[in-house]
């Protein structure tokens, strides 16, 4: 009986879907001022993307070598990832006549406008994920 119990445990195991980390690397970076926000969207809050109400949000100093974040322990599903570098630390980004004047970046490919959920998604899995986002 305690095999059998152990057999159905570790076939329950097996059967779970397991967390994967997300590991964002941010380049592009021209100043050591200011603050690197990363942000991490899932599919329930896209129509927040890319500014408002992320799931998860990190911040990191600034550098101009770059600068590197970790999400872990992400469970499976669609996700997005918009990256501000905000120069003067004011926890937003910064528009001139609606268009950003502080540099910016997604998991998608860049854009001189809004970036879309759709267009910056990936899907997470069981396995650990690494992206890389030019900020502009």
């Amino acid at each position: 009986m305690h095999r059998i119990n152990i057999f159905i445990l570790s076939l329950f195991l097996s059967c779970v879907a397991k967390a994967a980390d997300v590991s964002v690397a941010v380049t592009g970076i021209k100043s050591n001022q200011g603050v690197v926000r990363v942000a991490l969207f899932s599919s329930d809050k896209k129509e927040k993307f890319p500014v408002a109400d992320a799931n998860m949000q990190k911040s990191i100093k600034a550098d101009n070598n770059g600068v590197s974040v970790v999400f872990s322990n992400i469970s499976p599903g669609e996700y997005a990832v918009s990256v501000l570098h905000d120069r003067n630390s004011n926890n937003q980004m910064d528009t001139f006549l609606g268009i950003p004047v502080e540099p910016y970046g997604n998991s998608g490919e860049y854009t001189n406008f809004k970036p879309s959920y759709e267009e910056s998604k990936f899907t997470v899995i069981d396995k650990d994920i690494v992206l890389t986002i030019e900020v502009h």
